[in-house]
């Protein structure tokens, strides 16, 4: 497994906290962005082209999401996009 998809892993196995991680993938002045938003239970990947967002998945299980954007990230790579991740982790709301 590359190194970059340790992190997208590492936010769908969060249980108490929810994670975001963002990609940002470029190729010839044009930049296109994959975000994982974890938020127990949940989960959705958006998408961001031309300025336009757009929720590719999204599921009520936390886990099910980040093998989908991980596959989505390498298609951009093999479209010649290179990306970068970043990751957000925030604790629980107090209850």
């Amino acid at each position: 497994m590359k190194k970059f998809l340790f992190p997208l892993l590492s936010v769908a196995a969060a249980t108490s906290a929810f994670a975001n991680e963002t990609t940002v993938c470029t190729a010839h002045g044009d930049q296109r962005v994959i975000e994982l938003i974890t938020d127990e239970p949940g989960c959705k990947v958006n998408y961001t082209k031309g300025g336009e967002t757009k929720t590719l998945w999204s599921s009520a299980r936390a886990e099910y999401c980040a093998p989908h954007a991980v596959e989505f990230i390498e298609k951009q790579k093999g479209w010649g996009y290179e990306c970068t991740a970043k990751t957000d982790q925030a604790a629980s709301p107090a209850q």
